[in-house]
């Protein structure tokens, strides 16, 4: 019985489960990456001081600022939206994927070089 739970804890030392692996900061540079510094209602490419974070549901009415509510804006587009929310609704549901994909994308990423990481440090993996 000892040496099966010997084994069982071997098997279980390397296993990272789901819950732990991060998703990226939420931060504004974070979102224009994502959306490629372009405002996302008229497509228009922008340098990064000139972006705004726009809710795309209004935080007036119950909008979280969190990656799929958020996207990039230029200063006239989010005047000009203000805090009415999105009349096209086909629109937000393309920021939505849009989102997600970007956030599984630097999901994958981040594991990568995690993984990359603890191959060429495990004589640092000692040192905890």
């Amino acid at each position: 019985m000892l040496a099966f739970a010997r084994e069982l804890l071997t098997a279980l030392h390397d296993y990272i489960p789901e819950a732990t692996q991060k998703s990226p900061a939420f931060t504004r540079r974070n979102i224009f990456l994502r959306d490629d510094y372009k405002c996302q209602y008229c497509s228009s490419k922008f340098a990064p001081r000139d972006l705004t974070l726009d809710h795309v549901v209004p935080r007036c009415e119950g909008g979280r600022l969190e990656w799929k509510n958020a996207v990039s804006c230029c200063r006239v587009c989010n005047g000009r939206k203000g805090c009415k929310s999105l009349k096209v609704r086909k629109r937000y549901h393309e920021y939505v994927r849009r989102a997600e994909r970007a956030v599984s994308v630097c999901v994958r990423i981040f594991v990568e070089q995690e993984d990359v990481t603890r191959r060429f440090a495990p004589p640092l993996a000692a040192l905890r």
